[in-house]
Formats: C-alpha cells, sequence, structure tokens
C-alpha cells in the first residue's frame, strides 16, 4: 500500500513538472530528501512547489477533491510556508489537472483544501499568479 501512494505522489509531481513547463515555465523535480517535491523557475528565482495528489473524491457526488495543506510532523500540523514551500500544486489524478495555489494561502487553521473538480481550472499557472502577495489567487469554493 506505501509502495501504490508513492507512485501515486510521483505521477502528480511529474505530473506538476508537465503543466508547469507547459504554461511556459521551467519546473523541476527535486530528491527524496527535499521537503519540497519541485522547484520552479520565475524569473530570477526558484520557487519551492509541494506536490499534493488526490485521485478520487469523498464527496457524496464525486465532485469534491480534498487535500491536507499543511505538512504532519511529531503529531503536529506545520503550514509549508514555514517549511519555505512558495506554491502548493494540488493534482487530480483522474482527471490529470493541476490546480496551484501560494502556499502562503493555506493557512494552519484551515489545514485542508476543497476543490471541486469544476473549478479546477480556475487556479492554473500564470504570471499573474506568481506575482500576487498573500492570498490573492484564493477563490472561494
Amino acid at each position: 500500500m506505501i509502495a501504490e501512494a508513492k507512485l501515486k505522489g510521483r505521477a502528480g509531481e511529474h505530473l506538476t513538472c508537465a503543466d508547469a513547463n507547459m504554461s511556459g515555465f521551467s519546473c523541476y523535480l527535486t530528491s527524496e530528501e527535499a521537503v519540497y517535491d519541485c522547484v520552479l523557475e520565475f524569473g530570477n528565482k526558484m520557487l519551492k512547489v509541494q506536490v499534493k495528489a488526490a485521485e478520487y473524491s469523498r464527496s457524496q457526488d464525486n465532485s469534491t477533491l480534498t487535500f491536507t495543506v499543511a505538512h504532519r510532523s511529531s503529531g503536529k500540523f506545520v503550514a509549508y510556508k514555514d517549511l519555505g514551500v512558495h506554491l502548493l500544486a494540488l493534482v487530480d489524478l483522474e482527471n490529470r489537472k493541476v490546480a496551484w495555489i501560494k502556499a502562503d494561502s493555506a493557512t494552519l487553521g484551515k489545514y485542508k483544501k476543497s476543490i471541486t473538480k469544476s473549478k479546477f481550472n480556475c487556479y492554473k499557472l500564470c504570471n499573474k499568479i506568481l506575482k500576487q502577495k498573500g492570498k490573492a489567487n484564493e477563490t472561494n469554493d
């Protein structure tokens, strides 16, 4: 079971890099030891990306995916922004889509992020999102 989850995680990481590359950004996988999964080039900066993948919905109508957007360490949740992560890539493996959010928009009080499958396209990676400060690219679902 752990091997299967690891394979799905790696698939999400590869899909994230492909999505970024197809959007005109260079994105690379990191080593297994890194706290984050990918690095994205933006101008003269290297942004750290944490990937979260899901392949099924827990909602009754199968329309919403929920992601854990905080790192669990020693039984406590730690915000990814506190680990130096800049972006979260939330991956719908079934539909091969990636939703991008800024790590500082995922707060500890809300360590879960739910996105309806129909709204994944509202979270595309673009210059506008990368230049925004704070929670500017968050929308309510």
